[in-house]
């Protein structure tokens, strides 16, 4: 798990959220995230699985076992499918949203698809 602790930080820099924010999402201490940042100290494998669903990654990716940044896993609602570039170009740049734009997002999508059901 050597870039472990610089995958963790610079994901979290980049969804814009401090170590306090991510404690209290994945429901560990400061100190935690402080540590595993640091390389001081490891997660447990629960936690690991916790930090790839709010990144949105692999726990592979988190980990360094592989660059492929991944999803955790298939689902049966979203099933390994293959993706054209312009999808997964929109993916990329969803990835690289604040966690407050990707609300706003999610938000707009939610009206325009309730607005699409009223027709």
């Amino acid at each position: 798990m050597e870039k472990f602790n610089e995958r963790l930080r610079q994901l979290r820099e980049e969804a814009g959220v401090s170590m306090k924010q991510l404690a209290q999402v994945i429901e560990v201490s400061n100190a935690a995230i402080c540590k595993w940042e640091n390389g001081l100290a490891e997660p447990k494998v629960t936690y690991l699985i916790k930090l790839s669903e709010f990144f949105e990654c692999s726990v592979d990716y988190l980990v360094g076992k592989t660059d492929d940044f991944g999803i955790s896993k298939p689902t049966a609602i979203f099933p390994s499918v293959k993706l054209s570039n312009k999808e997964k170009q929109l993916i990329k740049n969803y990835k690289e949203l604040s966690p407050n734009l990707k609300a706003l997002l999610h938000e707009t999508i939610k009206a325009w698809k309730n607005k699409d059901d009223d027709k």
